[in-house]
């Protein structure tokens, strides 16, 4: 059989990446860090080098990857309401154990200090985004003005937490997906691609289920170019392997309280669950697009709405057959994932910017790589966001560089040093602390390495009896408690009065 044609979207690398190359890959790779170092220095007084942990998120990413860096699956539950995951060797929160694996295991070599993730962070993107430069060939001027200006980068760049990694898949997957579209299965790279595609969506989808759905819209391109039969089992194929990894993830994350049960939604009657379905995407509709929201928040659902349909469009219209397929597949991921987000109510909060935008980045990517000229458009837009990005900037990170966040973090160490200990013979309860979320903050960082934190949204939801050893509670905690718990006072802290559960190991593992 004759190797089929290469799409336009497909360029093939020499043998030899020379260093020009490497060099100019580099150097797009590192504009939206350079655009956020300048921000925080220009604006903050500060720098990525410098950048702590403020949020709770950010605490609770931190705390679990300095857990399993110290123990592995041996230290303490980060829980909420000490609601551990299924998968009983699991004591990772709700977003799974894999995020604090790949960020714990070479923080076992490097350290793990309080502004070690932004640099992990940051080393994840500069090499996803060279392997997509290298890959793909993109026209030199469009890459850079899409990689400097594409925000979700730049905003992300100092935090502790999964973006920076996601959007670094965004970049792998647009490097990998062309190929694996564009050409035929027959073809003598293509199995090559798909075992390197395959890795990186399990993998990625054990950290966040949504990479998932890029196989639905990959499987049914990847197939179609054998026929509109094939289409329809690769499109079966790529769903069953979204369905495998939501499960799988929900077995290793421990349950969100709020949380709305994706798989409930299929579940029962078939006919009344589409209509359930058809209702909350309906209802979430409304208030994606008329609730409150900021700015940049609003202008990012706007994009990708704008995008899956520039999609779309270019799927029906060019002139390729494999630029077809690659923008049929990168266009049925992201409105997928649109539904998804209203399916679920997963909307608010920056909640549906965060699963959105990697997703984004790699359609956008990949459509810039194709040649479509729509792709200008997005450069436009993104451009003319950039006062209210850096607006946003400013918000996201004022607080960041606080020169009185570090102290606090001593203080608290100081004011636990002695009495709390890990201890890997107590099990995983015998090492947490169980504090309301209200009080999730930075000084939690100096607990000792291996203990961990486990959260409270309501106290009427703990069952009995309570697992955590230690306890962080204020006066009217300690009375609403103290007729259930059995209590004794360890020290005062900054975040609350410490007391031990003396009756912790009922609780046991």
């Amino acid at each position: 059989m004759p190797p089929c044609p290469r799409p336009r979207c497909i360029r093939r690398a020499p043998d030899v990446v020379n260093a020009r190359r490497f060099a100019a890959a580099l150097l797009l790779a590192l504009l939206p860090l350079a655009a956020a170092e300048g921000l925080a220095r220009m604006r903050l007084g500060g720098s990525l080098a410098r950048s702590l942990p403020y949020v709770s998120d950010e605490v609770a990413y931190w705390s679990q990857v300095a857990t399993f860096a110290a123990a592995g699956f041996d230290g303490g539950y980060a829980t909420i309401d000490e609601r551990p995951a299924r998968a009983a060797f699991t004591h990772f929160g709700p977003n799974g154990p894999v995020f604090s694996m790949m960020y714990g295991a070479p923080a076992r070599l490097t350290g793990w200090g309080y502004r070690t993730a932004p640099i992990y962070g940051a080393i994840a993107w500069v090499v996803a985004a060279v392997i997509w430069v290298l890959a793909a060939r993109p026209a030199p001027l469009q890459a850079a003005l899409l990689l400097a200006t594409f925000w979700p980068v730049v905003l992300a760049a100092p935090n502790t937490m999964q973006e920076p990694l996601h959007l670094a898949v965004g970049c792998v997957l647009a490097a990998l997906l062309p190929t694996l579209v564009g050409f035929a299965p027959a073809h003598r790279v293509w199995w090559r691609w798909l075992a390197a595609a395959l890795a990186v969506s399990i993998v990625a989808s054990l950290v966040r289920p949504v990479w998932g759905i890029a196989a639905i819209g990959a499987g049914w391109q990847m197939a179609r170019s054998r026929g509109a039969r094939w289409g329809g089992w690769g499109l079966v194929a790529g769903a069953a392997l979204c369905a495998v990894a939501y499960v799988s993830f929900s077995a290793l994350a421990s349950p969100y309280p709020s949380a709305v049960g994706g798989l409930g939604l299929l579940t029962g009657n078939p006919s009344g669950s589409a209509v359930l379905l058809a209702r909350a995407v309906r209802d979430g509709a409304a208030v994606w697009l008329t609730g409150d929201a900021e700015p940049l928040e609003r202008a990012f659902r706007f994009e990708v709405l704008a995008v899956t349909a520039l999609c779309a469009w270019s799927a029906w219209r060019d002139s390729d057959a494999a630029a077809r397929r690659i923008a049929a597949a990168m266009s049925l991921t992201l409105a997928l994932v649109i539904v998804g987000n209203l399916a679920l109510r997963n909307t608010g909060s920056w909640q549906d910017y965060r699963t959105a935008t990697p997703v984004l980045l790699m359609a956008v990517l990949t459509a810039s790589a194709a040649r479509f000229r729509w792709t200008w458009a997005v450069v436009a837009a993104n451009l003319a966001l950039a006062p209210v990005a850096v607006a946003t900037f400013d918000d996201f990170h004022a607080e960041r560089f606080a020169t009185d966040r570090e102290p606090r973090i001593a203080q608290f160490a100081a004011a636990v040093d002695g009495v709390i200990r890990f201890d890997p013979a107590l099990g995983g309860w015998g090492n947490t602390v169980l504090v309301s979320v209200d009080r999730y903050d930075t000084p939690l960082m100096g607990l000792p390495r291996g203990i961990a934190v486990s959260a409270v949204f309501d106290w009427t939801d703990v069952a009995l009896p309570v697992r955590s050893r230690y306890l962080l509670l204020t006066d009217a905690e300690v009375q609403r408690l103290t007729p259930r718990v059995p209590l004794r006072k360890l020290r005062d802290t900054p975040l609350g009065e410490l007391y031990e559960n003396t009756g912790w190991a009922r609780g046991r593992p």
